[in-house]
């Protein structure tokens, strides 16, 4: 089995401080600006996704202009590009660039910078020191969303250095931190910002309708795995030998069903199983599938809980996943089984042992909660948006 990421096969690229080409506009009008590396139809969920909610937050708190930018090397496609409603190809407000097109952009006084991945924030810290110095301003700061400790999906690289550099704009950066586990980490190794936030991750509208509108019923001898052969920190190679083991020496393996979703690849035989690669499915196909499902895997080597952990077992699915550092999400859901040790064996054994407890233990669905309520991002934005009105 291939295990290697993407990127190990991917050709050399330098990386260009200068790449954004600032360029003055006089307007004082305020506008927010969320960079991105991708828009495309296919890739905004999870992180992106988020973003995208907490920029329609903050525009609404400040009643302002908007614009997207896109830092890759995608360019606008009609059919391709993601549609936010009310933005076109490159208006300045309320348009959606591609930096691919067009290296230059306008900069006014009253910009405001939401960055959203290391590479965003590696390009526009630059952008926001330009800024500063041409409008003759001190009380800009940007907004760099934190959704993860980024180095880390590229250890001991060119581009851990400068992923990692992205984090040391101290009192030039408003943080906002996806979860109080990646905060904590955060500060454990000592990074401190001028302001920093922090919210909860929250559950999918279109799949809170599912949630809500389904029932504790009993559910089929089915194991959910999320399988990221390409993630290096989504730990596929552990979850295959640990299900490799469990499907060898448990003697009731031949009863269970195991799927995985996430990446689409060739489904792979075990001794008594198959796992069976499903790729993504539909929002609510997957919380129908989580609703029928009994056990599930779901491992992230990072201090970010990660979302399939948490819509599984608040499903009612039993979820075996991953502590590490600051994060243990034993607390979150009565559903998770957090293990300090995720080594084949350890999971295995855990597995074995939910899978010996079906026909006694009813999960149950979690039904209230912030998690479930969603109240945590509105709040936050409503507090970042207070902050940067008294900066300016």
């Amino acid at each position: 089995m291939h295990l290697r990421t993407a990127r190990h096969k991917a050709k050399f690229v330098t990386y260009d401080e200068d790449y954004v080409r600032p360029v003055m506009n006089g307007s004082e009008s305020i506008r927010l600006n969320l960079i991105v590396p991708c828009f495309a139809k296919s890739l905004v969920f999870g992180g992106i996704a988020t973003a995208l909610k907490i920029f329609k937050e903050i525009q609404l708190e400040l009643n302002c202009n908007g614009r997207i930018i896109v830092t890759g090397v995608e360019t606008y496609n009609k059919r391709l590009t993601y549609e936010l409603d009310g933005y076109s190809h490159n208006a300045d407000r309320n348009g959606v660039c591609f930096l691919s097109e067009k290296k230059e952009i306008s900069v006014c006084k009253n910009d405001v910078f939401i960055c959203t991945s290391w590479i965003t924030a590696f390009y526009f810290y630059p952008v926001l020191n330009w800024q500063k110095k041409r409008f003759k301003i001190t009380g800009r700061k940007i907004i760099y969303l934190i959704q993860d400790f980024e180095p880390g999906f590229v250890p001991w690289s060119t581009e851990y250095v400068l992923a990692e550099q992205t984090y040391r704009h101290y009192e030039d950066t408003i943080a906002i931190f996806n979860s109080k586990e990646l905060s904590e980490y955060f500060r454990m190794m000592g990074y401190r910002y001028f302001i920093e936030k922090t919210f909860s991750p929250e559950l999918n509208e279109r799949m809170k309708k599912v949630l809500l509108a389904g029932s504790d019923k009993k559910r089929k001898k089915r194991i959910l795995i999320y399988g990221r052969p390409v993630n290096d920190r989504n730990a596929f190679g552990l979850i295959y030998e640990a299900l490799k083991y469990w499907s060898d020496t448990y003697v009731k393996a031949k009863e269970w069903q195991i799927i995985s979703l996430g990446d689409k690849f060739d489904d792979i035989p075990l001794s008594n199983n198959r796992i069976v690669f499903r790729g993504k499915l539909s929002l609510e196909k997957y919380g129908e599938m989580l609703l029928s499902s009994y056990a599930g895997i779901s491992l992230m080597i990072s201090p970010h809980p990660s979302y399939p952990p948490l819509e599984m077992s608040a499903f009612g699915m039993r979820t075996i996943t991953n502590s590490f550092a600051t994060k243990d999400l034993s607390d979150f859901c009565e559903n998770i089984i957090s293990l300090d040790n995720p080594t084949p064996k350890a999971i295995c054994k855990k597995l074995t042992e939910i899978c010996e407890e079906y026909q006694t233990h009813m999960p149950q669905l979690m039904r209230s909660g912030e998690y479930i309520s969603g109240s945590g991002i509105g709040e936050m934005c409503k507090s970042v948006s207070s902050e940067l009105l008294k900066l300016m």
